[in-house]
């Protein structure tokens, strides 16, 4: 057993441990319930007992879902599809995020007459576990490093317009994270999963638009 290996398992464990003092950011490793999600969501639009390593088929291509939240108010944003590539518009995988990683949003605004155009990114990172604990996502802390302050700056597809049309996302992972993800958590065999969510600037509280998306990641 190298050193290498021991000092990845102590940083997943140090990750682990700091996901649970910070409760708001934590999916918690547990046993799969007919109505839970994996972010503790009311909905999810695949199967929730798949307690495999790699659900959804993401051994071999991406997964994704909404995550708007049900009972609240309606979305603004409605998804009918995505699409994730790299930075010349090959969908590769695993997604390479060595460089620019492109997200493409296939949505319906049912704002009537209102556009969007001061929006802000907010990206969240788990990594896949199952095991005797059971199986869920481990929070990866990302210190804000994939989040778009601004959606809008140098992206043809602004403003969101009343209707259905293509958002596209763009971020790249700093080379800070990427070697911090190398060094210490990073596996390519095994899904992350990123919460991307859409919020307009002036009112943050509330999600234009919440996605979930699974896949492996080459570094």
């Amino acid at each position: 057993m190298g050193f290498g290996y021991v000092l990845s398992r102590c940083a997943l464990l140090f990750f682990f441990l700091l996901s649970a003092v910070d409760a708001g950011s934590f999916a918690s490793l547990q046993r799969y319930q007919d109505t839970d999600s994996y972010l503790r969501k009311p909905f999810l639009d695949q199967v929730t007992s798949d307690c495999t390593m790699e659900p959804n088929g993401t051994a071999f291509r991406p997964h994704f879902f909404s995550c708007n939240t049900i009972g609240k108010r309606r979305p603004f944003l409605v998804l009918n599809d995505a699409a994730v590539t790299n930075s010349t518009g090959d969908e590769t995988f695993p997604v390479d995020f060595g460089q620019t990683v492109r997200f493409f949003f296939d949505v319906t605004s049912l704002s009537r007459k209102r556009r969007f155009d001061n929006m802000r990114v907010e990206i969240e990172l788990y990594k896949r576990y199952s095991g005797w604990l059971g199986c869920g996502w481990i929070y990866i802390p990302t210190f804000r490093l994939l989040n778009r302050e601004n959606l809008c700056e140098d992206n043809s597809s602004c403003p969101i317009r009343p209707g259905r049309q293509v958002v596209e996302l763009a971020i790249e992972p700093s080379h800070m994270l990427s070697q911090a993800l190398r060094m210490m958590i990073h596996d390519e065999a095994v899904p992350y999963q990123l919460a991307i969510r859409i919020k307009n600037r002036q009112r943050p509280a509330a999600d234009l638009l919440c996605v979930n998306y699974l896949m492996r990641i080459r570094i």
